[in-house]
Protein backbone atom coordinates (compact mmCIF):
# COMPACT_ATOMS: atom_id res chain seq x y z
CA UNK A 1 0.00 0.00 0.00
CA UNK A 2 0.81 3.86 -0.57
CA UNK A 3 1.48 6.00 2.23
CA UNK A 4 -1.86 7.39 0.99
CA UNK A 5 -4.11 4.35 0.65
CA UNK A 6 -3.89 3.81 -2.40
CA UNK A 7 -2.13 0.62 -4.53
CA UNK A 8 -3.45 -1.52 -2.12
CA UNK A 9 -2.01 -5.51 -2.74
CA UNK A 10 -2.60 -9.03 -0.61
CA UNK A 11 0.58 -10.79 -0.33
CA UNK A 12 -1.08 -13.94 1.07
CA UNK A 13 -3.88 -15.85 -0.07
CA UNK A 14 -4.67 -17.63 3.58
CA UNK A 15 -7.17 -15.26 5.22
CA UNK A 16 -7.57 -15.04 8.98
CA UNK A 17 -4.54 -18.13 8.81
CA UNK A 18 -2.26 -15.51 8.43
CA UNK A 19 -1.83 -13.27 11.46
CA UNK A 20 0.34 -10.54 13.19
CA UNK A 21 2.52 -9.28 10.86
CA UNK A 22 5.38 -7.20 11.57
CA UNK A 23 7.35 -4.47 9.16
CA UNK A 24 11.10 -5.05 8.93
CA UNK A 25 13.00 -2.06 10.19
CA UNK A 26 14.22 -1.13 6.55
CA UNK A 27 10.25 -1.53 5.53
CA UNK A 28 11.61 -4.24 3.24
CA UNK A 29 10.29 -7.89 4.56
CA UNK A 30 6.97 -8.62 6.39
CA UNK A 31 7.75 -11.22 9.06
CA UNK A 32 3.89 -12.86 10.31
CA UNK A 33 2.68 -16.26 11.50
CA UNK A 34 0.71 -19.13 9.66
CA UNK A 35 -1.78 -21.57 11.23
CA UNK A 36 -0.32 -24.72 10.24
CA UNK A 37 -3.33 -26.46 11.51
CA UNK A 38 -3.73 -29.20 14.74
CA UNK A 39 -0.96 -31.17 16.22
CA UNK A 40 -1.43 -34.88 16.70
CA UNK A 41 -0.33 -34.61 20.51
CA UNK A 42 -3.41 -31.95 21.15
CA UNK A 43 -2.71 -27.90 20.36
CA UNK A 44 -1.66 -26.01 17.40
CA UNK A 45 0.98 -25.34 14.92
CA UNK A 46 2.09 -22.09 14.19
CA UNK A 47 4.97 -21.58 12.24
CA UNK A 48 6.69 -18.09 10.87
CA UNK A 49 7.27 -16.70 7.06
CA UNK A 50 9.10 -13.70 6.03
CA UNK A 51 7.76 -12.29 2.43
CA UNK A 52 9.42 -9.09 0.69
CA UNK A 53 6.80 -6.15 0.44
CA UNK A 54 6.59 -6.38 -3.43
CA UNK A 55 4.91 -10.49 -2.65
CA UNK A 56 8.17 -12.06 -3.82
CA UNK A 57 10.63 -14.20 -1.65
CA UNK A 58 8.26 -15.86 0.53
CA UNK A 59 10.12 -18.33 2.81
CA UNK A 60 9.24 -20.23 6.08
CA UNK A 61 11.92 -19.54 9.12
CA UNK A 62 10.40 -22.09 11.14
CA UNK A 63 9.24 -25.64 11.03
CA UNK A 64 9.18 -26.94 14.84
CA UNK A 65 5.49 -27.99 15.17
CA UNK A 66 4.75 -25.87 18.43
CA UNK A 67 3.00 -22.83 18.96
CA UNK A 68 5.29 -20.01 17.49
CA UNK A 69 2.81 -16.82 17.31
CA UNK A 70 4.33 -14.26 16.78
CA UNK A 71 7.40 -12.45 15.87
CA UNK A 72 9.33 -9.67 16.05
CA UNK A 73 12.54 -7.62 14.38
CA UNK A 74 15.86 -5.98 15.75
CA UNK A 75 17.77 -3.70 14.41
Amino acid sequence: MAPDGSQLAQLTSRGNIDTNPRWSPDRERIVFTRFMGPLAEGGTDFELFVINADGTGFTQLTSDNRRTSEADWFS
